[in-house]
């Protein structure tokens, strides 16, 4: 059995089950786009007859995109290649147009995964990634992104109140620029989740001192952050049932036996579990109390 076909075949053994967050509602005239040049005409058929006949029979799509490297591919964000192996599938899965079509997977459901395949391996010693969209930043991000949006409103009101240390403001401004720069979906993760326990540091004081509620400007602000939050908690959501997913797969044999030692003379995975969105006692105990009625 040639490699491609083999990691081929592991790959649907991961993917098999695993959630997905759905994008379009077009077939697909191919499923297969080797960049790498790794799959022969012949095996490019068997595939591409497997998955347009699964497509067919399921609506599942399963899109196979192959790279001779994670370096000089040639797909930019903001005009940077991406060379972090997690968040290049994510944006191949969310963004880039392939085929005519932008997205993977059929719209309403979810059932898209993209198995991206490196001929080297990237800098933590993978060259496999399987993308299963859902959970891996998407929708979490955007909401993530305008609370994060509010945070110098929020500064630039607040320090003009002594009641706010000025420690806790400026760490919460740290904490969005390194959001902002992480590199990989998990640094964005662990970020988010000490910004949310900086954040319920403010809203703690901000509930202790009725002159604050009486800051319209402030309260406007804290309105705009509650209504935020109450969407980021739906997307949390949905992130961390795919992440549970995942992870459960990666744990599961043989996925665990291909991820860490590899399969007859084949490489191991290298892939890594994805770490959840966590409220902390703090936020959980403040974020419902934020919206403040005049």
């Amino acid at each position: 059995m040639t490699r491609p076909i083999f990691y081929f075949l592991a790959a649907l053994a991961l993917v098999s089950a695993a959630p997905a967050f759905a994008q379009n509602s077009e077939v697909r005239r191919t499923y297969i786009f080797d960049n790498a040049g790794v799959i022969s005409a012949g095996q490019e058929e068997v595939i591409h007859s497997y998955l347009r006949g699964l497509d067919r029979a399921t609506t599942n799509e399963i899109v196979i995109y192959t790279i001779p490297s994670f370096e000089g591919h040639g797909i930019k964000r903001d005009g940077v290649e991406i060379q972090d192996r997690d968040m290049l599938a994510n944006y191949i899965y969310n963004e880039v147009t392939l085929d005519g079509i932008k997205g993977i997977g059929k719209e309403g459901k979810d059932n898209g995964v993209l198995v991206l395949m490196s001929l080297e391996r990237d800098s933590g010693g993978g060259s496999l990634r399987i993308e299963v969209g859902r959970g891996l930043e998407g929708d979490v991000n955007v909401q993530l992104q305008r609370r994060y949006d509010l945070i110098p409103n929020i500064v630039s009101v607040a320090q003009t109140h002594l009641e706010f240390e000025r420690s806790v403001l400026e760490n919460v401004t740290r904490l969005r620029t390194d959001w902002q720069r992480a590199p990989t979906v998990n640094d964005r993760v662990e970020t988010s989740n000490q910004i949310e326990e900086a954040l319920s540091k403010i809203l703690v004081t901000y509930e202790q001192y009725p002159n604050l509620k009486a800051d319209i400007t402030l309260r406007r602000v804290m309105d705009e952050l509650a209504g935020t939050e109450n969407r980021i908690a739906v997307s949390r959501t949905y992130y961390n049932e795919g992440v549970r997913d995942f992870n459960v797969h990666l744990r599961t044999f043989p996925n665990n036996t291909f991820n860490q030692s590899g399969f007859l003379g084949l490489g191991p995975w290298g892939l890594q579990p994805y770490t959840p969105f966590e409220a902390t006692a703090a936020a959980q105990a403040t974020v419902p109390q934020v919206n403040i009625q005049p």
